[in-house]
């Protein structure tokens, strides 16, 4: 039997504290247990988290690190989004996942645990693949101001913003051919091609799929659509405030022309980028002084975004040695534009071949 709304939001809350938990009583239930989860929560702020890994990969066990740590730096209460994975489950699945967690939050369904969450107090936080899951939610938002919905007999006209949304290393296009995925070879850890559309990948009833398609998440024709490649997103107008925490890493550029776009469209743009820092390296370098300082700075967003805190753009570009900053321009990241991003990646969706297993790999 499928979980209800309310077992699915309960389970996905993780809220770390430093207190010892009581001895189970007979009035235990799992509804006391949600509660305690939250009670030593330091800030209004909720995060709602959402994990990376390709879109195929981790889950609610790999996430939980993290979102302690997030709870932790934002004195905030954490919820991990475990939504469906690719292959099985393509685009849009998982942007709607996010969208119904939202909701959820905002206006809970009947049997909930928890009450009402204002969206002045959720942010949006998520790495890799889960940051392009949030801001192509973004997007549907924007799309939605003009228009109202229902859900769960309850009527949003229209759905609000989040206090703002706080990503890092965001794979913000799906084709990886932007010039810096060249650009920064010698920093990131990403190979040039990934391992399951190699020869040796062994296949099985669930890829290749069926029909077959050029990736996991999505068809080649749908590799430049604004919500799976957010770098080609036209406008950012009307966004919440945006953190972004970057390496040098080899998707940099589809993160910087999001970022620029948005700080353009007037939202306030955080930009934290490391030098020589390869993507996803607070969790590869975890004892790294770098890695300790996007954690710090990512949360503090968090909070920040939730509790206004003097909010306004602003660019830094840490050293590898020392984490000496300085400052950068968040309306002049990249050279690159959108439609320029577009045009690359539709001439790297028209080169790409479906994948039908080993013997088509070979080709």
């Amino acid at each position: 039997m499928a979980p209800s709304n309310a077992e699915l939001v309960a389970s996905t809350l993780i809220k770390v504290s430093i207190k010892r938990s009581p001895v189970a009583t007979e009035e235990d239930t799992p509804k006391s247990r949600f509660d305690a989860l939250k009670s030593d929560a330091q800030s209004n702020c909720t995060v709602v988290f959402v994990h990376g890994g390709g879109f195929f990969s981790n889950g609610l066990g790999s996430s939980r690190p993290t979102a302690t740590r997030l709870s932790k730096e934002s004195g905030g209460r954490v919820i991990v989004l475990d939504y469906r994975l690719a292959p099985q489950s393509t685009f849009p699945n998982q942007i709607l996942d996010l969208f119904h967690i939202y909701l959820s939050l905002l206006r809970p369904p009947p049997g909930a645990f928890h009450e009402a969450v204002s969206s002045s107090a959720i942010v949006l936080a998520g790495e890799s693949a889960g940051a392009s899951i949030i801001l192509g939610l973004l997007q549907v938002l924007l799309q939605l101001r003009s228009r109202s919905i229902t859900f769960h007999g309850q009527t949003f006209d229209p759905v609000p913003m989040p206090a703002g949304i706080a990503i890092l290393s965001p794979q913000a296009g799906i084709s990886l051919c932007l010039p810096s995925w060249e650009a920064n070879r010698d920093f990131d850890i990403w190979s040039d091609s990934p391992p399951y559309l190699k020869a040796d990948f062994p296949t099985d009833a669930i890829w290749p799929s069926n029909p077959p398609r050029e990736e996991l998440y999505v068809g080649a024709s749908l590799f430049a659509h604004p919500m799976v490649s957010v770098c080609t997103a036209k406008s950012w107008a009307g966004s919440p405030p945006m953190w972004f925490g970057v390496g040098q890493e080899r998707m940099a550029d589809s993160a910087m022309i999001v970022a620029q776009t948005a700080a353009r469209d007037g939202a306030c743009v955080l930009w934290n980028q490391y030098e020589a820092m390869p993507h996803y390296w607070p969790f590869i370098l975890p004892k790294m002084p770098h890695s300790a300082h996007v954690f710090e700075c990512w949360g503090r967003a968090c909070k920040d975004m939730v509790e206004k805190n003097d909010l306004h753009s602003k660019g830094s570009w840490f050293e590898v040695e020392e984490l000496k900053e300085s400052a950068r321009d968040v309306k002049a990241l990249t050279n690159l534009t959108p439609k320029e991003a577009r045009l690359m990646i539709e001439t790297k969706a028209k080169s790409s071949r479906a994948y039908y297993g080993k013997a088509s790999a070979q080709l």
